[in-house]
């Protein structure tokens, strides 16, 4: 059973909900992206028939590149020292080729935009704060934070980057320099200043755990000591992808290759490196605190002993839920009772576009926790609280009242909140919630174009002189 809690107050120390994202997660935002055997095909035939030939004859299925994988990054007894090194070379030359297919299907991803749902999944993310790891190599996650807006900071925020959601490691080749801000810019929310390592923004948004590497890192091969493994740039925004420049790339990391971690390959190299042992050491740190597991697209193969050995120790003497947001989930739940779950902790959502649906639901549970939320800040006004802003918006023109709103799609119990026009002057008196309004409404929406987004966040606006009240900044799940 969860336990039980507001799910709208949201506190680590009360709430820390932990995200695990695998494959068939990037496959649902593109199918450009293959599942991890779709990849095993795919490489294969990217290499020559010499290697073609050492790779299995029969067609990857049911994980079986990912054990492949790991029984050619493991030493054998039974292998010669140079059937050893033909193995590694072998591993290097698939790992070069897994960049290189995934690094086009990246690309070919980012050619459009995301879709809706996967900008609605990263704010309930950001809102909520949660753990998120993941083995995939792939970048969608920052390019898509990068592509969209997240508010780290009330009225002025810098916004939330990958430098933010990953808290610095690895650490950039690329630092951020500082500007001298232009004051409209920053109303826009298109000023982006620089975040120091540490600074309190990383805390305000979710964090991103990639355990397995990624596509965008680069290391000196064999290098103990962490120093090397450094983050390049992304290749893009959706709907902007970026080809990326080897030669400027080699400039600024000469002698570095791409950072990809074989899946359960508990003697390689790249486990012993500092920087991926304290993002290890973090992932389990949010397995023990967490009060709800989610596994998207994840199938939690049998291979990879690393994970499943972490989540069975961080379930020991606890029950939480765990819930499963897979098409095939059958394989998933099966392995989760082999590792001690009890069945009646486990919930699925399935089916096609189950993650969009499980996306849904969470935003309505934020959405719908958010008047009871404003209701409950005690304002020192009695008939209505004053809004300062939305988001990377405007600011609020007017607020619809309660069931008026239908005509233009909103249900009849949605408060509807409405920004301003681009271009229109923006008044100096903000719009008020009228709280009676409030205490009858489900949701409060903001409408754009043709589209409601449900606000799943807010945050208040104090001021220091007695005479003015506080006021509150909407924030809505999804982009604008």
């Amino acid at each position: 059973m969860e336990p039980s809690r507001n799910p709208a107050l949201i506190d680590r120390n009360e709430c820390h909900d932990l995200i695990v994202l695998g494959a068939g997660f990037s496959k649902a935002v593109s199918t450009a992206l293959p599942l991890t055997d779709e990849l095993g095909e795919k490489v294969r035939e990217s290499l020559c028939p010499a290697d073609q030939s050492r790779l299995p004859s029969a067609q990857f299925a049911g994980g079986r590149f990912e054990e492949w994988l790991s029984y050619l990054a493991e030493d054998h007894p039974y292998l010669s020292e140079d059937q050893t090194h033909e193995a590694r070379a072998l591993l290097y030359r698939i790992t070069q080729a897994i960049r290189e297919v995934l690094g086009q299907a990246q690309l070919k991803a980012l050619e459009t935009d995301a879709p809706k749902w996967f900008y609605e999944l990263l704010s309930v993310l950001h809102v909520s704060q949660a753990t998120v790891v993941t083995m995939n190599y792939d970048n969608l996650i920052e390019c898509g934070v990068e592509s969209t807006y997240l508010p780290a900071r009330t009225l002025i925020p810098p916004r939330v980057g990958e430098e933010d959601i990953l808290c610095g490691l690895p650490p950039s080749a690329e630092p951020k320099v500082s500007a001298q801000p232009n004051l409209s810019d920053i109303f826009k929310g298109s000023f982006t200043p620089p975040v120091p390592l540490g600074s309190p923004s990383h805390a305000r948004s979710f964090r991103l755990l990639k355990l397995h590497g990624s596509l965008s890192w680069y290391w000196v091969p064999g290098d103990p000591t962490g120093t090397t493994l450094q983050r390049w740039r992304l290749p893009g925004l959706f709907g902007q992808p970026s080809q990326e420049d080897d030669e400027v790339r080699q400039q600024a990391l000469p002698g570095r290759e791409v950072f990809i971690v074989p899946p359960a390959a508990f003697k390689s190299e790249q486990l012993r490196n500092p920087i991926v042992r304290e993002l290890w050491r973090s992932s389990n740190e949010a397995f023990r605190t967490a009060t709800r597991i989610v596994l998207i697209g994840y199938s939690l193969p049998v291979a990879d002993r690393s994970f499943s050995g972490m989540l069975t120790e961080a379930l020991k003497n606890r029950e939480i839920p765990i819930e499963i947001v897979n098409t095939a989930p059958s394989p998933v739940v099966d392995q989760l009772i082999h590792l001690g779950v009890p069945s009646d902790s486990i919930k699925v959502t399935d089916e096609d576009k189950c993650v969009e649906r499980w996306t849904s639901s969470e935003v309505d549970r934020l959405a719908t926790a958010i008047p009871k939320r404003l209701l409950e800040r005690k304002p020192n006004r009695k008939e209505s609280l004053d809004i300062a802003g939305l988001k990377d918006m405007t600011g609020v023109a007017k607020v619809v009242p309660l069931g008026a709103g239908t005509a233009s799609g909103a249900n009849a119990d949605d408060l509807v909140v409405k920004p301003y026009p681009p271009g229109r002057p923006v008044d100096i008196n903000p719009p008020q919630l009228p709280l009676d309004e409030l205490k009858e409404s489900r949701r409060i929406v903001v409408e754009v174009s043709d589209r409601h987004l449900p606000v799943v966040n807010f945050e208040v606006v104090r001021h220091t002189n007695p005479g003015l009240l506080d006021q509150v900044v909407l924030v809505v799940a999804g982009k604008p």
